[in-house]
């Protein structure tokens, strides 16, 4: 079934339609539409036409402008007919299973302002070299098959608002020829991640001539475009330094630049005419350097910007403390991932009651001192991570108050005493990661009661006594290297067991430290996903507040990433 409505008007002397929802057959819509001559804007999105085709007489409708058939399941190639449309403003085929070629002759329909065919995973095409549509305002590539070159020509679009071509294109190069100069007043969203970019696109370069050396002190990349709300270069193989440039983009809300291997001092940029220019700009909520190669320290002058939601800068070689000014600066901030760097110092003590911290990953660093108890405060606190550091203290036992935590990682740290069993209650634990610590006593029968507990590791320590029965269908490398634990799965039986539990394999033995990063991987999964989680929540906000169209649309391309890690964690 269909939801099709049909709305008569008149226009300038001459009837036209607009299709919106309803309910009638699909065989209806088709009769409905072959009648429908002077239609001008169809919109059939988020309906269920599984495995059904575009209908093939589309063009017939001579003078439809607005076509969006969304998130409708309908597979099959793009017929050619679309591109005899020469009235199209507006085309979304977003979110469907078609295949095979996409006919470059629709990048160059003549009124074409908006074009979406992301979400399309098995649709493939060539961007074309020339002769685009002048009046291209956004372009959304995201999740497609396309190869081939990022041409020059997609510099003279003037109007250009929203460049979308990351995840899932493949061998995307950029050319060399880099002649013109290229401005791009309007553009506020550029997505080029995961396209195996290993230079800027010289269609960024906002001077003639030759690509200027990222290694310089100044590029000139970006320079034109300070309307730039939305950049994600993520997951490339950029190298050299940051582009000096980016402090202009004074409206950056979203700034993605991880996963490449950019080789600088830690961004806090940049001396210019009327003081120093801080990156991120005060307006940023999403800022990511994670994996590449950053060093130096975190300066207090990133708590300037206020509106920080999601901090990642992972797997650099930062060094230096943590500054106390990040428990409190920003009321909004959801996800600080620092780990896998080389920071030191104790933990800020004293977090704010006024908190909407949700992920606190700290992991792999040189911490040390005590756990500060004001993260009590964190009553939103989801996944804590502070594993790998050399923080010593008696296991707290304040965690069992956190009511949202779903992984807790205290790993390889120096925590002495026993497991609490109120930790017990933390009845939404999905992680539990303890070993390679000092904790003595027994396990408390209550861990036996988390429902969603899925992997758990308590090995290396001092734990004694049996194992409850509810944890016995975890894997013997989860309580390993207790001298003290016994009966089952692992191979010491508890004094009056009449059954003696099986001998580990040797995979299972050999495989231990396969099986700490899959605990490690998970973690960063989980992690993840909450923080995407809150982006998600940040479209819906911008829908109701009004907002700028480019933060919804570039959290919805953020909001793919939800997709994929969610699915990892299944």
């Amino acid at each position: 079934m269909l939801g099709l409505h049909l709305i008569q008007r008149q226009t300038h002397g001459a009837k036209t339609w607009t299709a919106a929802c309803g309910t009638v057959s699909l065989m209806t819509y088709h009769h409905s539409l072959s009648i429908l001559r002077h239609l001008w804007s169809l919109n059939l999105s988020y309906n269920d036409f599984f495995g059904t085709r575009i209908w093939p007489n589309l063009s017939t409708l001579s003078e439809l402008t607005h076509l969006n058939l969304s998130g409708s399941y309908l597979s099959g190639t793009v017929p050619s007919e679309i591109s005899h449309l020469s009235k199209l403003e507006s085309l979304d085929l977003s979110e469907n299973y078609f295949f095979g070629v996409f006919l470059d002759t629709v990048f160059r329909l003549p009124s074409l302002t908006t074009l979406d065919i992301s979400l399309n995973v098995n649709l493939f095409g060539i961007l074309p070299k020339s002769n685009w549509t002048s009046p291209l305002v956004s372009l959304d590539l995201g999740q497609t098959y396309f190869s081939g070159e990022i041409p020059n020509s997609i510099g003279n679009m003037k109007s250009l608002a929203v460049l979308n071509i990351q995840f899932g294109v493949i061998g995307l190069e950029t050319s060399t020829d880099a002649r013109g100069k290229y401005i791009f007043p309007k553009l506020e969203v550029l997505g080029l991640s995961s396209v195996n970019l290993t230079k800027f696109p010289s269609f960024l370069n906002s001077i003639s001539g030759e690509i200027p050396s990222l290694s310089g002190n100044m590029s000139h990349y970006f320079g034109n475009i300070t309307s730039l709300g939305y950049l994600d270069l993520g997951r490339n193989k950029l190298q050299g330094s940051l582009p000096r440039s980016l402090v202009k983009c004074s409206s950056l809300s979203i700034l993605d630049l991880s996963h490449n291997e950019f080789n600088d001092i830690f961004p806090h940029w940049l001396q210019a005419p009327l003081g120093p220019i801080s990156l991120p700009s005060p307006v940023t909520y999403y800022y990511s350097i994670a994996s590449n190669n950053m060093n130096g320290k975190i300066p207090s002058l990133l708590c300037n910007a206020t509106e920080l939601g999601i901090i990642d800068f992972s797997n650099n070689s930062l060094i230096g403390s943590l500054s106390w000014c990040l428990k409190s600066f920003s009321t909004d901030l959801s996800v600080l991932q620092l780990q896998m760097n080389y920071l030191e110092g104790t933990i800020p003590q004293s977090f704010s009651l006024r908190n909407s911290l949700m992920t606190l990953d700290l992991s792999r660093n040189h911490f040390e001192g005590t756990l500060p108890q004001s993260l009590v405060k964190c009553t939103n606190l989801q996944v804590l991570d502070l594993s790998d550091n050399w923080i010593k203290d008696m296991f707290p036992r304040w965690l069992g108050t956190l009511p949202e935590l779903k992984v807790l990682s205290l790993k390889s740290n120096n925590f002495k005493g026993d497991i609490p069993e109120v930790i017990g209650h933390l009845q939404s634990l999905i992680e539990l990661n303890l070993s390679h610590n000092h904790l003595t006593g027994f396990i408390p029968p209550t861990l036996g009661n988390l429902s969603n507990l899925r992997w758990l590791d308590l090995s290396f320590n001092k734990l004694s006594g049996e194992i409850p029965r509810h944890l016995s269908t975890f894997s013997s490398n989860s309580f390993s290297r207790n001298l003290g634990l016994c009966g089952t799965p692992l191979p010491k039986a508890c004094l009056g067991d009449d059954i003696q539990p099986p001998l580990p394999s040797s995979s299972s033995i050999s495989n231990y430290e396969g099986h700490e990063r899959w605990f490690e991987q998970k973690a960063m999964w989980i992690g993840y996903a909450s923080g995407i989680v809150i982006r998600v929540s940040i479209a819906y906000i911008a829908f109701q507040t009004g907002m700028p169209k480019w933060l919804t649309r570039g959290v919805r391309m953020l909001e793919r990433r939800a997709v994929e890690w969610m699915k990892k964690l299944k």
